[in-house]
């Protein structure tokens, strides 16, 4: 990269930073895309870009943007784990993005519910709760998976996939309030996520669902499970 390119990218760092500690997410996410056009795999950027448009988004745009901040997510942790920093950096970068993204599926959800309720948007509007609550779960899977391959099993992002594999289970535990869809598969895959996570934690136990069921979610056959 040459000497003007890195200093414009920087420039959009340094304007996006300053956006976002306004909470000004419009014009934040305007200067992450940008800096990914002088920097198309810096994994911050990646994040950052879908997780703003998300928070600028209007309410019925919020499913179709909180679809991209899934691949966003993912795609940024992927790039981390290839870019040229060091293993501190990199643990210090992916913890800040696993913090802010773990709770993204409750937080969209329950906010989605909330403008049904207030008529703000119509059921077809938001399709449904459960639609996220999906969208949600079977990217918590696949984030699990990715941070488990790509880091080489480095412990803090062990933990992390862990936790993106029990919050996958809970978002499953939820849906099983309201949800009753039977399918043999899913079932089978809890299992391998079950087994996945017991073998760093051998005492765990994965929570009864009220009724099994739910989307077609596959697993491979390897060893960590993985979505659709």
């Amino acid at each position: 990269m040459d000497e003007n390119v890195m200093e414009e990218a920087q420039k959009e760092l340094l304007l996006a930073s300053a956006a976002m500690e306004r909470d000004d997410y419009q014009n934040a996410g305007n200067h992450f895309a940008k800096l990914l056009e002088y920097k198309p795999e810096d994994p911050a950027a990646l994040f950052y870009v879908g997780f703003c448009r998300l928070h600028a988004c209007e309410p019925h745009e919020v499913i179709s943007e909180f679809k991209s901040m899934c691949n966003n997510t993912k795609e940024a942790f992927l790039s981390l784990a290839k870019a040229d920093m060091t293993d501190e950096e990199k643990e210090k970068l992916g913890q800040e993005m696993f913090v802010k993204f773990l709770p993204m599926t409750k937080v969209i959800s329950g906010y989605v519910f909330k403008l049904y309720q207030e008529k703000i948007l119509s059921y077809e509007e938001i399709e449904s709760v459960y639609t996220i609550d999906w969208i949600g779960l079977r990217c918590m899977v696949d984030l699990g998976s990715t941070l488990m391959l790509e880091f080489q099993q480095k412990p803090l992002f062990v933990a992390c996939a862990i936790k993106a594999w029990k919050e996958a289970i809970d978002i499953r535990h939820s849906i099983s309030e309201y949800k009753n869809y039977q399918d043999r598969k899913t079932k089978l895959w809890f299992e391998k996520c079950e087994e996945a996570i017991k073998k760093f934690e051998p005492d765990y136990e994965m929570p009864k669902f009220k009724q099994q069921g739910g989307c077609v979610v596959g697993g491979d056959g390897a060893n960590v499970p993985k979505g659709e």
